[in-house]
């Protein structure tokens, strides 16, 4: 049903003037209306996604974690800057111990300071380690297990 009142308008959308026949009609197509509803709702997406970032920037977890000296698995992982299975595959292999008290398992802290992602057994190997990874990073190769293995 449309009205017989015609209201000259400019789209919200591609910004054409279109007549419109209800007061709360907005955009000149259904298009121009589709499109400015997802961005509406693209933009309350990010919005929240920024509040929940600010919130956890001004919770600043690190520092809480820091003097606890016993850790969640969410706490280890944040802690160490891996995410939740990665830390599940180290205990898995045995790389970390944990001590798990009912369905969770904690992990003391001077047990993860003293975790080493790779054993180097002098600096000439370390030094050759990083040399490796600058020269993946400057000419896009990857590198194999057995090299890292090789210097160790």
């Amino acid at each position: 049903m449309s009205s017989n009142i015609e209201i000259r308008r400019t789209c919200a959308w591609c910004k054409q003037e279109f007549i419109a026949h209800k007061t709360t009609t907005t955009c000149c197509s259904h298009r121009c209306a589709n499109l400015l509803y997802k961005q509406k709702k693209r933009e309350a997406s990010i919005k929240a996604n920024n509040q929940v970032v600010e919130k956890v920037i001004k919770e600043k977890p690190i520092a809480k974690i820091r003097d606890k000296p016993i850790l969640t698995i969410t706490e280890a992982a944040t802690y160490i800057g891996v995410t939740r299975p990665t830390l599940y595959g180290y205990l898995k292999r045995g790389e970390l111990k944990a001590t798990r008290l009912g369905y969770k398992f904690l992990l003391k802290k001077e047990d993860i300071d003293n975790f080493s992602f790779i054993d180097f057994e002098s600096f000439e190997q370390k030094r050759l380690f990083c040399d490796m990874l600058h020269m993946e990073a400057a000419n896009s190769m990857r590198i194999s297990g057995s090299q890292i293995l090789g210097l160790l």
